[in-house]
């Protein structure tokens, strides 16, 4: 804690406000409470008085790793039940005029895209149902230059999706992503996801999980038509 033109407890508020992820374990000679309450309010992990022993140094460390690793699983935890519930609002709606949004809404939550817009496959015709995060005039721009191409890719996409050529996504627009939804071979649709700047794999992950629950949703609203029709 005492260092030359420093403070132990200033560089210890230093790294967890610039480096959240480093454990910080404090060794000092200073046998006190009320420096050992700061430190630990402060985000250290321990507080060690000197000297001290190593088995004792070497158990803080492992309590350090562990605390970090168990908050790591606790994190993918939340992201799990978050995507889970993602998912179930979209495969959930069952009104056509919501669905867009709620589709957009929920790709752009999970895959930390600028923009995102949901094409309908509708006998084999294709058009932009609904988007999220375009003005009136990139849609319209989106509509028109990137409709057919990702027309195009859907015949041969992966279930898992695929990233776009560079130069499809209009500007302001860096990069795309298209994650198709699919019954069987056929395509019921997909969402495209816009970013402005290059596109990265981790941001994309949750796209197969979501694209699942799109296309129970699309079923959805089709067998949902059919008795519509049957009940008339």
């Amino acid at each position: 804690l005492l260092l030359p033109g420093s403070d132990g407890m200033d560089l210890l508020q230093y790294v967890k406000l610039h480096h959240a992820n480093t454990e910080v374990l404090v060794i000092t000679a200073l046998d006190k409470v009320d420096p050992a309450v700061r430190a630990i309010k402060s985000g250290a992990g321990d507080y060690l008085v000197k000297p001290v022993n190593p088995e004792v140094l070497a158990h803080a460390v492992t309590r350090a790793l562990t605390t970090r690793a168990l908050l790591k699983e606790n994190e993918s935890l939340r992201r799990h039940v978050e995507m889970l519930e993602t998912g179930q609002r979209i495969s959930t709606t069952l009104d056509r005029e919501k669905l867009p949004h709620t589709t957009c809404a929920a790709f752009m939550q999970m895959c930390a895209a600028d923009a995102a817009f949901l094409v309908m496959n509708e006998d084999d015709a294709f058009h932009v149902e609904g988007a999220l995060g375009l003005s009136e005039e990139e849609l319209q721009v989106v509509s028109t230059t990137m409709l057919e191409k990702v027309r195009m890719a859907l015949a041969h996409v992966s279930p898992l999706g695929q990233a776009l050529p560079k130069d499809v996504a209009p500007a302001p627009f860096q990069s795309a992503f298209v994650s198709p939804a699919i019954d069987g071979s056929k395509p019921l649709g997909a969402v495209v996801l816009l970013y402005k700047q290059p596109l990265n794999e981790h941001w994309v992950e949750a796209t197969p999980f979501l694209s699942r629950h799109l296309s129970l949703a699309l079923r959805n609203l089709g067998r949902f038509a059919e008795v519509e029709d049957l009940a008339y």
